[in-house]
């Protein structure tokens, strides 16, 4: 069967072809919509399954092939030593050339993603930790391309005592002297959007209040690890200064307390994304999700709040209630990435479960489908039939 005949029994559309008066001005909307639906489709297909944003710099995990940006899976990696995907062991990634070229020529003139400072331009072969986030990495992948400008340890926002923050450092950091001014030859603090020095640098040794702050991974301005609101993901543990700074971080990256998660998309046929590719492929089963979403009247964030309440349950009956509700109940806080990891991790095994419980109970949701053995046996008994006749 022809492509076209398979659309067409799809969408109900009879197989004779409709000759189309290219001439019409009335066409001319339609035709428009039609090549945005296309576009639409391929920056889905081109997309990173953590991010959800087209991918930048693609690579290839080993052996399973399923592609991400190098920044997100470096980032994934940190705590997993498996594809987002398909859960499977990953042994590494390679750089995706073909596919980068694919991506570059589609988007010539359109980025919707600044590359990672996050292993620059370094196309090594990068690999998973398998140890929970000990050093992942060769230091010349994870060196930075973006360089404090003093390397000098200034103190944070709470260090001063008049501070809008509502929080002053019980042990603060004390501001660099004029001699190390005058030697690092910059007199005044840096800009919040400013790249600061390591806590862990030479810098900092000895420095007075180092011990007693963290650093937000997303923008590197200093926290301290005492401060009255939450400020580590509850999934990764990695510090955030979106509840510390009044102005928020610097970054731009989101920071979500656990009833408010979001993730980017907001039409529901952009969670297919998060299905295996065998099954997004599929387009009855992407047809079954959307009319199921659609009948039940779920959104987005209907699903994305299930799948946080399903990992809840998961940890509770893995370890105890205590740390399922400390770590995954309404007081926690979620960095972006750990709120794509979840709706990854989670989502198939929610829409199997979703699925199979609308056959089970035959809501007619989900019209059930001949099982394809007994439909080629079938089909066989018919041709037999046919042919004796």
């Amino acid at each position: 069967m022809s492509n076209r005949s398979t659309e067409d029994s799809l969408t109900g559309e009879g197989c004779s072809p409709v000759k189309r008066d290219h001439s019409s001005d009335a066409d001319e909307p339609e035709a428009q919509s039609e090549s945005q639906n296309s576009t639409a489709s391929i920056d889905q297909e081109l997309s990173c399954g953590i991010c959800l944003d087209i991918l930048v710099s693609p690579y290839t995990i080993i052996p399973c092939l399923h592609s991400f940006d190098k920044s997100c899976l470096m980032e994934w990696w940190k705590k997993n030593s498996n594809c987002p995907t398909c859960q499977k062991e990953s042994t590494s990634a390679k750089s995706a050339f073909q596919l980068k070229a694919i991506i570059d020529r589609v988007h010539k003139n359109k980025r919707q993603k600044l590359q990672s400072t996050t292993g620059g331009n370094n196309n090594s072969e990068i690999f998973p930790s398998g140890d929970g986030g000990a050093d992942l990495f060769d230091e010349e992948i994870m060196e930075d391309d973006v360089e404090p400008e003093d390397g000098l340890i200034w103190p944070c926002l709470s260090c001063d005592p008049n501070n809008a923050t509502g929080y002053v450092c019980p042990v603060p950091i004390p501001a660099p002297t004029p001699a190390e001014r005058q030697e690092a030859n910059h007199a005044v603090p840096p800009s919040r959007e400013t790249p600061k020095t390591p806590l862990d640098s030479p810098a900092a040794n000895g420095k007075p209040g180092v011990d007693f702050h963290t650093v937000c991974v997303a923008c590197s301005n200093y926290i301290p690890l005492n401060f009255t609101r939450p400020i580590k993901c509850s999934n990764c543990s990695n510090a955030r200064c979106n509840n510390f700074d009044p102005a928020g971080c610097p970054s731009g990256m989101p920071f979500y307390r656990r009833l408010d998660v979001k993730l980017p998309m907001h039409s529901v046929d952009g969670l297919l994304i998060y299905m295996p590719p065998n099954v997004n492929l599929n387009r009855h089963e992407r047809t079954r999700f959307v009319n199921y979403m659609t009948a039940k009247n779920l959104s987005v964030d209907d699903v994305l709040h299930a799948l946080f309440d399903a990992k809840h349950d998961q940890v509770a009956e893995d370890l105890n209630d205590q740390i399922a509700d400390e770590e995954w109940g309404p007081g926690a806080y979620f960095c972006n990435y750990c709120v794509g990891s979840v709706a990854m991790s989670m989502f198939f095994t929610w829409w199997m479960h979703e699925r199979q419980k609308s056959l089970d109970n035959d809501d007619g949701i989900i019209p059930s489908k001949q099982d394809c053995m007994e439909e080629s046996a079938e089909h066989r008994r018919t041709m037999t039939l046919t042919e004796t006749d």
